[in-house]
This record gives structure tokens, sequence and C-alpha cells, in this order.
């Protein structure tokens, strides 16, 4: 009887003994995965279209031989073409600026400029940067004569979209006319030389 009796206690009490003596159960611990930084990725600007506006400048001008120097106000209008392709936009643009500028004496003044312009700018987003270079074409009073002539015109500039129609911007230009002659006056080649220099804010619509 006592040999049965040890044997059943033997038995029983080998779990008891695995469970205490024996390896643990190792706990497995939930991974927590870190989200992914979020990109913020600026999207382009659709600036492909016509668009038309309204100019105000001021500046500052000079005329090379006749030693005179003045002050400059711009009043104007646009109207131009943009294409974008990728971030990439290119243009042309025909401006004509009502200009007030006094070199110094009332006998010498540029009345007015008209401008063609090749246009090549960077997309940012709803901000536009670009440079732009043409041919000018300025009417002016010489030494009391009045007449016109052909130059050059550069500048840079930025335009910002108000909305899908409206933009707003600035642009920094030059034009410059060597040998004004086309009055009838007759000068020496490059006697006189008209350099006009003007920062712009310029507001247009876009259709």
């Amino acid at each position: 009887m006592k040999p049965i009796a040890l044997s059943a206690l033997i038995l029983l009490g080998a779990p008891v003994a695995a469970m205490a003596g024996g390896p643990a159960t190792p706990t497995i611990e939930p991974q927590v995965i870190a989200a992914a930084p979020v990109m913020q990725i600026t999207l382009p600007g659709d600036w492909t279209g016509f668009y038309t506006g309204a100019s105000l400048g001021y500046g500052k001008s000079t005329t090379k031989g006749l030693g005179q120097d003045g002050k400059l106000h711009i009043a104007g209008v646009t109207l131009g073409y943009r294409r974008q392709m990728g971030t990439i936009v290119l243009g042309g643009e025909l401006s004509y600026d009502r200009d007030d500028i006094n070199v110094g004496t009332a006998d010498t003044t540029i009345k007015n400029t008209t401008a063609v312009k090749l246009i090549v700018g960077k997309d940012l987003g709803k901000t536009l940067v670009y440079g732009d270079v043409g041919i000018a074409r300025a009417e002016a009073t010489v030494d009391g004569v009045t007449g016109t002539d052909t130059g050059y015109t550069v500048g840079i500039g930025a335009d910002y979209a108000l909305n899908q129609q409206w933009t707003i911007g600035g642009e920094l230009s030059a034009n410059r006319y060597n040998n004004f002659n086309g009055s009838g006056v007759t000068l020496k080649k490059s006697t006189v030389t008209l350099k006009d220099t003007a920062l712009t804010l310029k507001l247009a619509y876009r259709f």
C-alpha cells in the first residue's frame, strides 16, 4: 500500500516541480512603431495664361553727356502671357509707361517708354521670381527738341498670387538709351546717354 501511495505522490509532485524549477516563459512586449515624419511638399502654382495690370514706380534718371540727374515717377499698364513647364515659367510682356522724368532742366525730360520683354521665372508655389530682358523705346525731349530712341531694358522681380485671378508684385528695372539722336539734333556718337532705374509696384489680373 505504501509503495502505491509514494508513487502517487511522486507523479503528482513532478508537474509542480517542473513549474517551480523549469525555465520561465518569456513575456513578449508589443513593439511600438514610430510614425514616419510628415514631409511638407510645396505644390507648384499655375502661372500659365494671359494677364494684364497696372504699375506705379519711383526711381532715378541720368543723362550722361549733359551732366544732369533727376527723379523718376512712372505710371503704366502691362499685357503679357506666361506658360509654365514644370517649375520653369516662360513668357512675354508688353508694357507702356507714362513717365515724369526730369533730368535736371525743364527742357530735358523723358515722357514715355514702351517695352517688349522676354521673361524667365521660377515657380515657388504662390510666388513667382523672375528676370526679364527686352527692347525699350523712349520718347524724350533733349535740349528742348522732342524725339525718340530705342534701347534695352533689364529687370528682376517677384509676383505673389493673392488668389486664382489677382497677383501683386514688385520689380527693379533699368533702361538705357545710347546716342539719343532721334530728335534730329546733330550729336556726336555717344554724346548723350539716357539711363533710368526704377522700383515698381505691380498689380495684375489673370484670365
